[in-house]
């Protein structure tokens, strides 16, 4: 269940954190989790990063594929797997797979990014494709919706302006519920901003644990922004939330 899931997870900081609360970073389904935790877990969470963010898998009826094949009885499960299982086989299938992920389809430049994607390719290739279709098919299910409201720590949004996987629209419905929010709109990123954009994130996630006391924990009191950057962020608490886009100055837009 979803519950014993984000259980596990609070076991494991409780563990690894001597029972501290900390900041988490999450992306997609990680954003979904981190979600979960400070919503059921709100002792362990003092602040919450999330970029292409889902709340509830029904994703206001643009469900991706993956989430649509498994709802097929029968086919669906063995249609998953095998289609997994062919897209990790090797590094190039996996990379044109993911194209999708960000808005400009050009193969990643940086060996980072080349390196990384490796590793979480490496990373499917160990685990059992039954399982990730059972944690799929439990996302599609689930739902965080009416536990947004009682998210009260610090939270930043990040949003890919051309996410094709998690569409803005429902990052924005994340926003409206989200009593403490700040949204950073990334109008020309996708679904990766933190691989897309990465100069951007680093200084929106800097700013924010800045602005909310967050960098003194385990040894980020010295980390800077870059040169140049304008280290701020709309404020959190305002009516209606901002969603701020980079180098546009005092430009904001209000999410519907």
């Amino acid at each position: 269940s979803m519950n014993s899931i984000l259980d596990a997870y609070a076991d494991a900081i409780t563990r690894d954190f001597k029972g501290h609360p900390v900041t988490l970073i999450g992306h997609s389904t990680g954003a979904f989790m981190a979600l979960g935790l400070a919503a059921r877990h709100p002792a362990l969470v003092n602040g919450l990063v999330i970029m292409g963010a889902l709340s509830c898998g029904g994703l206001d009826g643009c469900q991706p594929f993956a989430m649509r094949l498994l709802r097929l009885r029968g086919f669906g499960q063995w249609g998953f797997e095998r289609l997994l299982s062919l897209w990790i086989s090797t590094p190039a299938r996996f990379i044109e797979g993911a194209r999708t992920c960000v808005a400009q389809a050009g193969a990643p430049r940086e060996p980072r990014d080349v390196e990384a994607i490796e590793r979480v390719r490496q990373s499917l290739l160990k685990s059992d494709p039954a399982e990730i279709a059972a944690l799929v098919r439990l996302l599609s299910q689930a739902s965080l919706s009416d536990a947004l409201p009682e998210i009260t720590c610090p939270a930043l949004n990040i949003v890919g302006g051309m996410d094709r996987v998690i569409r803005p629209r429902h990052q924005f419905g994340i926003q409206a519920a989200l009593p403490a929010v700040t949204t950073l709109l990334l109008p020309t990123a996708g679904h990766l901003p933190m691989v897309e954009k990465p100069g951007a994130v680093a200084v929106a996630v800097h700013a924010f644990m800045r602005q909310h006391g967050l960098l003194h924990k385990r040894g980020m009191a010295g980390t800077r922004a870059p040169a140049g950057s304008q280290e701020q962020l709309h404020p959190a608490y305002a009516k209606p939330r901002d969603v701020a886009a980079p180098g546009s100055g005092e430009f904001a837009m209000t999410a519907g």
